[in-house]
């Protein structure tokens, strides 16, 4: 069975990858003239070069095994910032770097015994350095690019990307995060402005039989295509698109919506390509702020689209009051929509 990557930003703790510079830095720091013959002194310059290099590069392997057993929720994130073949023409630089490295390192030390006088001795070993060190200064940006993806890793919150998810999306300032605080452990920041939420963040709900569910407040999503969407939106859309579970999908109906309400209900509309055969719950949000015959004509939009959208049923709710019944109704939504399936 394929080892998957639970937890990158742990995993990324043990693997460090070096610039270019720093790699020169150290065996600078490492060259000292040493004792012994002449082919002894000579070979232990180029021996001395082949280790720093070797052993500063073993973290990229480590990452490209890393990589290997990422979850597609991770790639997700990962992809919103890099591009997935240039992070492996990185990787493959770096690995050619080392095979050529351990070919000069056994070549030059074969010249270096068989020469017939120190001043070709010499000869020999600085044209070595100076090829091994080439040959990964060739892979300089290689590096850099690593060292920043490695950086952006350490930031990803682990969770389990198999089990059954709780995903609560929907436009800017809809009130996801005020749900995801009431029925969960998770920090979440919630403010009166859109955008508040800008990276996954996860929490985990507990059922009447001490069950856990896993919780992902994604960032606010807008009315536009996918490939124009912006970074935050797009981390929202690798948890929609990877992770296994029921959607439910928020809408503000109020005056003070980011968003018209037509536009809301689009969202469902372009993201339902790319969720596949998960379910989208509505919830009508901020119902509180809403009069009788306001709230007549949300239900009239509604219902007028609603099998076109693939809903069921939706649900009037204000995030902000009645916490017990809201956390009631998702345990009752959770037992039939997400654990039955």
């Amino acid at each position: 069975m394929k080892e998957t990557i639970m937890d990158p930003a742990e995993a990324v703790k043990e693997i460090q990858i070096p610039l270019y510079n720093e790699i020169l830095e150290k065996i600078k720091s490492r060259y000292q003239k040493k004792g012994g013959k002449d082919y002894e002194k000579e070979i232990k310059s180029i021996e001395l070069v082949y280790n720093v290099i070797n052993s500063k590069t073993l973290s990229v392997l480590k990452l490209e095994k890393l990589l290997k057993n990422l979850h597609y929720f991770y790639w997700g994130l990962i992809e919103v910032n890099y591009d997935k073949k240039k992070i492996y023409d990185s990787i493959k630089c770096i690995k050619k770097s080392r095979i050529l490295l351990k070919k000069f390192w056994v070549n030059y030390r074969n010249e270096i015994l068989a020469a017939n006088n120190l001043k070709e001795m010499k000869s020999i070993s600085r044209e070595a350095r100076g090829r091994m060190i080439s040959s990964i200064k060739r892979c300089s940006k290689s590096l850099e690019y690593l060292r920043n993806l490695v950086i952006t890793m350490s930031s990803f919150q682990g969770l389990d990307p198999y089990r059954k998810t709780l995903i609560i999306a929907g436009p800017p300032n809809s009130g996801k995060s005020t749900i995801v605080s009431a029925i969960t452990n998770a920090k979440t920041k919630v403010a009166p402005y859109p955008f508040t939420t800008k990276d996954i963040i996860i929490g985990h709900f507990i059922l009447d039989n001490n069950q856990v569910i896993q919780v992902i407040d994604t960032p606010g999503l807008l009315d536009r295509n996918i490939n124009e969407m912006n970074e935050i939106e797009r981390k929202a859309i690798s948890a929609l698109k990877y992770l296994d579970g029921l959607i439910l999908f928020l809408i503000d109906p109020s005056k003070e919506a980011y968003i018209n309400l037509n536009n809301q209900i689009n969202i469902i509309n372009d993201i339902k390509s790319i969720i596949r055969n998960k379910k989208i719950i509505l919830f009508i949000n901020k119902i509180d702020l809403l009069n009788e015959t306001e709230i007549e004509k949300v239900e009239k939009t509604i219902n007028e689209i609603k099998h076109e959208l693939g809903l069921d049923t939706y649900y009037k709710i204000s995030a902000l009051n009645n916490k017990k019944e809201l956390i009631n109704l998702i345990k009752d939504i959770v037992k039939s929509n997400l654990l039955a399936s």
